[in-house]
């Protein structure tokens, strides 16, 4: 039984392609599926994905249970592209960010920067895919994709410092960008996933230079001018890194 609906149709959006293209897509849909996608973003904020239902999704997007299955089969399906536009958008950052720099520290502080940004932005999505990684292979690969362009792009731009006889030739990139990447991992899931800083007062800048630190002086050992980012007066390095400019002094106690 077909329903008629009581007021009059509304006109097609006019076609800017030719009959050969196929079907144009219905209008709205581009607006339904990115409110779903933003509804699932605020679910999963102060819900685990375990807990959140489709049901809490469409309620939060202001649509109707079947547009949701329009798009996607289950929650799970919405999370994978969901992550999928993250790890885009985080390509996109990490190779603007490593072309912008040349300075190795800077270049290390400012992708550190980026990718804690990145990390906090989509914390929920990459809290969920931390949690399902663990009971399914296909989110465990998910997880391992989103981890592959600041790994990729560490270990290229570490092999060229090697090439050009910067780097310490005897640590592997590959190896080395890997080891970044997991500390990355324990840092943002901790802090942004489970809401527990590195230290107290914590801020992105601050963690970023600490980073930066460590890295720069574990792979560039022999290097004995630090950059002048180390030594700026506009931006101190971290309290009890190399490169500070105020050592220090033990109070003794009265």
């Amino acid at each position: 039984m077909a329903f008629v609906s009581a007021s009059p149709p509304r006109a097609r959006a006019r076609r800017t392609t030719t009959d050969t293209d196929g079907p144009a897509p219905p209008r709205g849909r581009a607006s339904r599926r990115d409110s779903l996608f933003a509804a699932a973003r605020r679910v999963l904020e102060h819900k685990n994905v375990f807990d959140a239902t489709v049901d809490d999704i469409v309620r939060e997007a202001g649509v109707a249970r079947g547009t949701f299955y329009i798009y996607f089969s289950d929650k799970y399906d919405l999370l994978k592209e969901l992550t999928e536009i993250a790890v885009a958008e985080h390509a996109a950052g990490v190779e603007l960010t490593r072309q912008q720099y040349e300075d190795r520290f800077e270049k290390l502080r400012q992708g550190n920067v980026t990718a804690l940004e990145f990390w906090q932005k989509h914390a929920p999505v990459y809290r969920s895919v931390f949690q399902l990684a663990m009971i399914r292979e296909d989110f465990h690969e998910l997880r391992e994709k989103l981890q592959v362009p600041l790994r990729k792009a560490n270990a290229e731009s570490y092999r060229k410092d090697q090439e050009a006889g910067r780097g310490r030739p005897d640590v592997d990139a590959t190896v080395a960008a890997a080891v970044m990447n997991r500390t990355y991992e324990l840092i943002v899931m901790e802090w942004f996933g489970w809401s527990s800083p590195p230290y107290p007062g914590a801020t992105i800048e601050g963690v970023a230079d600490e980073l930066a630190h460590l890295w720069y002086h574990a792979l560039y050992p022999d290097d004995a001018t630090p950059p002048s980012s180390l030594v700026s007066p506009e931006r101190p390095a971290p309290r009890g890194c190399p490169g500070e400019l105020t050592p220090v002094t033990p109070r003794r106690r009265s």
